[in-house]
């Protein structure tokens, strides 16, 4: 339309009264938008509708709303509320992680984000630089509590999670029917857990009339409480507790002064040391033993996707093996420094990767849980709950045969 300004439809004009003119205004002939406000002609290019042009096709939508400047501003501003309401929304929801080399169409594993998933993106690596000599790892949603990472389970919505131990005896013990048929099918790590507190906290017993912060009264808070009662201090009565969600959120609050301490695992417990704060202790430290996270999912559903457990479960174990290799330390080191947010330098790289991937690594890449660490937390189990379960008992809730060469 050459030399043509693009014109805003117009009501009918009055009887009584001849609609006004818009003006052209000289200009490139190329193409032209038209303001019926102000009567001129901005130049754009061919395709390229500007902000006036768009303006104006509003304006022709909503006359009276636009009519002054004050409402158009207050009508833009609105219009601005509800886009960061959009993004907000989104920021708060399950976080999906696809990495590098997940399959969209394969299965999504729930976890937790701290030294699983960091695992999960050494198994990204692999698969991206050698993709025919490993396994392409899964999709991994985070979870914002223990709470989500049990409903997620039970409702199949994701059908593999990652969750404590004494979480799965939880819920196997606990009157929800969908957790019937709940299994174990490998170990991930025996917890890389210690308990963090403020600076100025030099010693456990000094943690008296402060608070202390667990994700829920299941899962490692059991390890937490039986860690500060052989220090003298009785719940409620001593010292009060914040429920503060999964070991990621419970980190930053830490930081913002929420709490004064909390059981921090990999590879929060390095970055908040780096920052000041103490450590009074590890869990195997202290209790001589312990099972963290294991993955479970649900034996009706492993029926008919053996194959896809297989990977997930393969993927994980194979990046935990690999990168515990000092000969793949320097490598090790570049998957860190992209997986682990806030570290400042490469010594702090080196710091966590020692914790995470070093001789006393607390992995389990033959996804074999811990005689000792289950009968420590069937031991806090029964303490805490008033049960009478056994470590034979909890051996039944486990199945091998998903494991690399298991030979099922």
């Amino acid at each position: 339309m050459r030399g043509r300004c693009w014109r805003a439809p117009q009501e009918p004009p009055s009887p009584r009264r001849r609609p006004r003119r818009l003006r052209r205004v000289p200009g490139d002939r190329r193409g032209h938008t038209a303001s019926a406000a102000a009567g001129r002609c901005d130049t754009v290019g061919v395709g390229q509708p500007s902000s006036v042009s768009r303006h104006n096709r509003v304006r022709a939508m909503c006359p009276t709303l636009l009519r002054s400047w004050p409402t158009r501003l207050g009508f833009w501003a609105g219009v601005s509320i509800v886009v960061m309401g959009v993004h907000a929304a989104a920021s708060i929801s399950p976080l999906m992680v696809p990495g590098a080399s997940a399959d969209p169409e394969g299965v999504s594993v729930a976890l937790f984000f701290d030294s699983t998933e960091t695992a999960y993106r050494v198994a990204d690596h692999l698969y991206a630089t050698e993709p025919t000599s490993y396994p392409q790892p899964p999709t991994r949603v985070f979870v914002t509590n223990a709470d989500d990472a049990h409903e997620r389970l039970l409702s199949g919505a994701n059908p593999i999670v990652g969750m404590s131990l004494d979480d799965v005896i939880s819920l196997v013990d606990g009157d929800d029917p969908r957790a019937e048929d709940l299994v174990v099918i490998a170990g991930v790590h025996t917890g890389f857990l210690q308990l963090v507190t403020d600076p100025e906290i030099v010693e456990t017993s000094m943690l008296r009339s402060h608070k202390v912060a667990v994700d829920t009264d299941t899962g490692y808070a059991s390890a937490l409480f039986a860690i500060l009662k052989s220090a003298g201090l009785q719940r409620d009565a001593d010292y009060s507790v914040v429920y503060a969600g999964a070991t990621n959120a419970r980190y930053e609050k830490l930081l913002n002064g929420d709490f004064q301490a909390t059981l921090l695992g990999a590879p929060f417990t390095d970055l908040a040391l780096m920052k000041g704060y103490r450590s009074q202790g590890s869990i195997r430290e202290q209790l001589g033993a312990y099972q963290g996270v294991v993955l479970t999912a649900k034996r009706s559903w492993l029926a008919g996707h053996a194959e896809e457990a297989d990977t997930a479960v393969t993927s994980l174990l194979r990046a935990e093996h690999w990168a515990m290799d000092p000969a793949n330390r320097d490598e090790v080191l570049d998957v860190v420094a992209h997986a682990v947010p806030g570290l400042a330098d490469r010594e702090d790289v080196k710091a966590v990767s020692d914790t995470l991937f070093g001789p006393t690594s607390e992995y389990q890449p033959d996804g074999h849980l811990s005689p000792e660490g289950i009968a420590v937390v069937v031991d806090l189990y029964n303490t805490s709950r008033g049960r009478a379960r056994t470590a034979a008992s909890v051996t039944d809730l486990i199945d091998y045969s998903y494991l690399p060469h298991a030979g099922r």
